[in-house]
């Protein structure tokens, strides 16, 4: 897959993550239009990355939370989910490199949070990143 598709993917990813918060369960209707146009291999990496990270949100909450110097509550709801998928990928997909997770995460902020978010997210990601990488 091209590196501009997975961005594409990251981007429903984020999408669909985002409606998932707001809907206990979300309208097919809904979650059929975000993916309906799409190539397959978008669709199918988009799928992939929402599920992992809906597999393991509660451990992705704790490392946010223990990474982060504000309370979760204090954290946009697209920032938390930007910030989930990019760990799922560091930390649980072995085709993507930490550092691809951690720009990928950084450019959706800069796209869809507010001001300096995305320094905040590339902050704490790269906390775990070399957490994560000492303790290999």
């Amino acid at each position: 897959m091209k590196p501009r598709d997975r961005s594409k993917a990251r981007e429903l990813a984020l999408a669909l993550l985002f409606q998932d918060h707001f809907q206990r369960h979300p309208p097919i209707k809904e979650a059929f239009a975000l993916l309906e146009n799409k190539q397959p291999q978008i669709r199918e990496r988009a799928l992939h990355i929402r599920e992992g990270v809906k597999e393991r949100e509660r451990e992705l909450e704790i490392i946010i939370e223990e990474y982060s110097k504000w309370k979760k509550e204090r954290i946009d709801i697209i920032d938390k989910t930007i910030l989930k998928m990019a760990l799922y990928e560091m930390l649980y997909d072995p085709q993507v490199p930490p550092a691809v997770a951690i720009d990928e995460a950084v450019e959706l902020a800069k796209k869809f949070s507010s001001g300096n978010a995305y320094r905040f997210i590339n902050g704490l990601l790269d906390r775990v990143r070399k957490e994560k990488m000492r303790r290999q």
